[in-house]
């Protein structure tokens, strides 16, 4: 067997489901931070808001956030999911990486559902 022919393991995703605009799953890999972002299955929004608004509110807020641009966050969008997926690179090393990750995930959870409300968040 060649080196690359090798399995790859798997990364062990952590579900959390306690948010009310998303559903999200996150891992440590190395030293970066990797998030997925699911809609609620029971709560789906228009495709428009969560492809094209939820986006917006993501790069914002995890500039914000984690006082980070590219390449040091990378993010995208997964058709074949209807998910958004979200790379924190080095931010696994420092700190309480998991009680940051909640930190992040209840402050975006607080910005998009401002924008689901009537005048509520317009992307700037």
């Amino acid at each position: 067997m060649q080196e690359d022919d090798q399995p790859v393991a798997g990364i062990n995703y952590t579900k959390v489901t306690d948010y009310t605009t998303f559903d999200a799953e996150y891992a440590l890999v190395g030293s970066d931070i990797v998030i997925h972002l699911f809609q609620p299955f029971d709560k789906k929004h228009p495709p428009r808001f969560w492809q094209d608004r939820v986006a917006t509110i993501l790069d914002r807020f995890a500039q914000q956030f984690w006082r980070a641009q590219y390449p040091r966050l990378k993010a995208a969008y997964t058709e074949e999911l209807d998910s958004w997926w979200l790379r924190a690179c080095g931010f696994a090393d420092q700190g309480d990486p998991e009680a940051r990750i909640h930190k992040f995930l209840m402050g975006l959870d607080d910005e998009v559902e401002k924008a689901r409300v009537p005048g509520g968040y317009q992307g700037q």
